[in-house]
This record gives C-alpha cells, structure tokens and sequence, in this order.
C-alpha cells in the first residue's frame, strides 16, 4: 500500500495532451496507465477470472469469501437507460437556445435528430451485442479526478513501486488511479470513451476544421500500449481477436452511445455556455461539459453514424 498525499507528491491534472502548451502534458503515461490495468484484469488471466459479478445493490460491491465483487457491466453512464430519440430532439433545440454557435460549430445539425432516431434500436443492440461478452475489468470513471500524477521525489516513496522486485526496477513516477466504485466487467471502450470526452485538452482534442477523428489517434496508442502489456504479463492472456481495427470500431459505437445516453439526455445544460468561468468552482463531475466539447462530439457523431453500419 502506499500514501498518494500531495505532500509526498501526487497531484491531480484537469487536463491532459501529448503536449504541455494544449493543457498539461503527460496523456502518454495516463493512457499506459490504462493500457496497464486492462492488460491486467485481460480474460485469460488469472485476476478477470477472480473478480465475480454481483447483480444485487450497490452495496454489495467489494470483497467477500477472498474474491472481489464488480458490476456486470462496469462504467456508470453504460447502467443508464438508452436515450429515447424524442428526448434527442428536444434536448439538441435546448443546446441550441443554450449554446448559440453550436449550430454553426456542428454541420447538419437540425438533422441529426432523424439520424439517431433512424438508428437508434440498432445502435443500442450494437452496443449491447459488444460488451455482451467482457473482454478485462473496466475501471467505470476513468477521468482526471481520478487519475493522481507523480511528481516529487522517487526516494520519498514507500510501498509498492519503489525500488526493486524479484530482480526487476520498478519505475517510481507515472500515474495512478483511485475511486473503483464503477469497476466491472466490460470493453475497453467503456474506459477510453469517458476519458477522452472529459480529460482531453479542449485545445488539442478540437484543434484544426473538426474532419479528423483525433481522439482515434490515441484510441490507437493506446492498443499499442495494451499489446504491449498482454505480451509482457502472458499467463494466459492474448489479442486474438481484439485488433486495433477492432479496438477502434467499437470505440465508435461506445462514443455514439455515449452521446446518445448522456449528452444528449440534456444532463450538459446545467452547466451552461459559461463553463470555462466557473470552471474552478464545479466539481470533478464537470470537466469538459462545455460548449467546445458538445460540438466536437455532435461532430464525431454525425461522422460516425455515416461510416459505421448499424442493423
């Protein structure tokens, strides 16, 4: 076990990118991090094994008998109910009086509406058919809040991830994660989903005329990452049929989903156009619900209900 207190130093970022000029830096260690923990809990080895799902309560969550309990299905937004395409279109008009260049930020944007109504049942069943068969533990909210960065000194550490082990230098540094009130079962686009659209930098991650799909860019890093790791911990644990194609597919359909789910649920209006103001006084559970973050997922949205087939 170890102290991850500011003073020994660990600290929280709001952002993160490849770059420290667009937010923060450090986004490589952060999705390693990820890559890491997923390669860990990886069906074939023996932790996915140990953790058993629990269908009761909340409450139930947690350790009994020896074994670790975890949702059946991990990430709190995918528990919700899917969005219904009429509460869609009444929520996109909202956006709008709430966020007026939002219809010049997103093209085509008075016919999304009928385009995720059109799609709707089969987008959901889409969804459900992917993660009807977990492929690791998810860890359910993996955002800024939750990640603590190391910065001080390597000497000042004590537990696990100093110094060495059976022979082997453990790297004392990079990033840790806490809150497992969400982990379950899953696909690793539960995880990467959330975090891009509420840990990214607004400046890199909507940078240029919005026709790249940047956020696949580290969608793909990151399975270079998780290949790299499954190989390393073998035991068991493969890719097979999980390739990078793959992994990139069903990031679009968890990112459709999400955005049918949550964003355009309405639950982003609270927040309001003055979001970057009031930015220090919200808490964690507000990172990114803004203006610029809406229109970049509105436009990856309408991307992705033209290139992905559904039904």
């Amino acid at each position: 076990m170890e102290d991850l207190a500011p003073s020994v130093g660990f600290r929280q970022q709001h952002y993160f990118s490849p770059d420290f000029v667009n937010g923060g830096g450090r986004l490589d260690e952060v999705v390693d991090c990820l890559a890491r923990f997923h390669a860990f809990f990886w069906k074939g080895g023996g932790p996915f094994e140990a953790c058993k799902t629990v269908e009761e309560t909340r409450s139930t969550v947690g350790a009994q008998n020896g074994r670790a309990l975890v949702w059946p299905l991990g990430t709190f937004w995918a528990m919700r109910p899917g969005g219904d395409p009429k509460d869609v279109r009444v929520a996109i008009e909202k956006y709008r009086e709430a966020w007026p260049q939002l219809a010049e930020s997103v093209e085509g944007l008075s016919e999304l509406p009928e385009k995720i109504e059109a799609v709707r049942t089969d987008l959901g069943k889409k969804f459900a058919d992917i993660h009807e068969e977990a492929n690791t533990i998810v860890h359910g909210d993996f955002k800024a809040a939750n990640v603590l960065l190391f910065s001080g000194d390597p000497a000042a550490r004590t537990g696990i991830g100093n110094g060495q082990k059976g022979g082997t230098t453990i790297k004392a540094g990079g990033a840790h994660l806490v809150d497992f009130q969400w982990t379950g079962r899953g696909r690793p686009s539960l995880d990467l989903v959330y975090f891009l659209l509420s840990s990214i930098s607004p400046a890199w991650l909507c940078r240029g005329d919005g026709s790249e799909a940047v956020d696949e860019e580290i969608v793909e890093a990151y399975h270079d990452r998780l290949a790299e790791h499954v190989g390393r911990l073998g035991g068991g644990r493969d890719l097979n049929g999980f390739s990078k194609d793959r992994c990139v597919d069903e990031y679009r359909v968890a990112l459709a989903e999400f955005a049918v789910r949550g964003v355009l649920s309405g639950s982003w209006l609270r927040f309001g156009v003055d979001f970057q103001e009031r930015r220090a006084k919200l808490g964690a559970a507000g990172y990114n619900k803004s203006e610029q973050i809406g229109a970049f997922m509105l436009r990856r949205l309408g991307q992705i209900l033209k290139k992905v087939r559904f039904g």
